[in-house]
């Protein structure tokens, strides 16, 4: 998470915040509800409901929806919004 609002780039810099995240987590169930695809524009929208449990976040669950811009069969730019 970037907690005040700052972007981040780049592969590196993802895979090191994720890794923070995630060692902090002693649950995490997530389930996609619904995912939907552009393929002209290469644009996918994910809606996910996670349930967690996180040393430094508590516990709760997080309702958030993935844009994600493809490109040659990877992911080459995600925003994240919570609902």
């Amino acid at each position: 998470m970037v907690e005040d609002g700052s972007t981040m780039a780049g592969k590196t810099a993802n895979r090191d915040r994720e890794s923070a995240f995630q060692n902090g987590l002693s649950r995490w169930d997530a389930k996609l509800v619904s995912s939907a695809v552009d393929e002209t524009s290469g644009t996918a929208l994910n809606e996910w409901v996670i349930d967690f449990a996180h040393d430094r976040f508590g516990a709760g669950t997080l309702r958030q929806v993935a844009v994600q811009k493809w490109r040659d069969g990877r992911v080459v730019h995600e925003t994240f919004y919570k609902m």
